[in-house]
């Protein structure tokens, strides 16, 4: 009887002893599956920041390639249909050779010093009229449109300096096809500056712009504008 009771008293504690650490497992179990779960979020967070960015980006492409658009097809007239087209062609000077090509040192430079000034800004008094040439008038509309600090795209040579609405390493194209032009504009993906891999393998990746196929580096984001003056 007396080893029947002591048997008995005996059995909890050799089952207790064996749920000993259970608790303390469960516990690091649930940190760990925790713990994976926030990295993913952290990392789906940053994917999210970086995709947000690069729309952004393209966003201030089209808006300064519009803004040119318009600048270009304010100089029709009657008498002259096709406006200063082929001087807005002249004073950016570059051409779509260089679109989709990934290089630090080919970039839109703009000028030293700003230009003429076309409009009366900040009670300065300019007149209206004051580019009374074409040359002057393109040169201020590009300047204003890719290099005013304000306004442009960038206060210094483009493809050196970043900022709200900055598009770093720049590249700008101006081609008339026909009785169109098209305005190509070229940028580094902020997700390529923040990685800052620019000295990988290129990888091309073939790009429908304007109607024709073209091979850009995956590094760049590149907008193209087509339009008739």
């Amino acid at each position: 009887m007396l080893n029947t009771m002591t048997s008995m008293k005996n059995r909890p504690i050799r089952n207790l002893s064996k749920q000993l650490g259970t608790t303390l497992l469960e516990a690091l179990i649930a940190l760990v599956v925790f713990s994976v779960g926030a990295l993913g979020v952290a990392a789906l967070q940053t994917a999210t920041l970086v995709r947000s960015d690069d729309v952004k980006q393209r966003s201030i492409a089209i808006w300064k390639a519009q803004e040119l658009a318009d600048r270009i097809k304010a100089t029709d007239s009657v008498a002259d249909p096709d406006g200063l087209g082929p001087e807005y062609i002249a004073e950016i000077g570059r051409d779509i050779s260089s679109i989709g090509v990934f290089d630090l040192n080919d970039v839109f430079n703009c000028p030293a010093a700003a230009p003429t000034r076309c409009d009366d800004v900040e009670g300065t008094n300019v007149a209206v009229n004051a580019c009374n040439t074409p040359d002057l008038l393109t040169e201020f509309d590009v300047w204003s449109v890719f290099c005013d600090p304000v306004s442009g795209l960038s206060s210094a040579n483009i493809g050196t300096t970043d900022g709200e609405n900055k598009l770093k390493n720049l590249d700008v194209a101006l081609i008339q096809v026909g009785d169109e032009y098209r305005l190509y504009i070229e940028w580094l993906s902020r997700s390529t500056d923040q990685d800052q891999d620019l000295q990988a393998t290129p990888v091309n990746v073939t790009t429908n712009l304007c109607g024709e196929d073209i091979d850009v580096d995956s590094r760049l984001g590149v907008y193209c504008l087509r339009f008739r003056s």
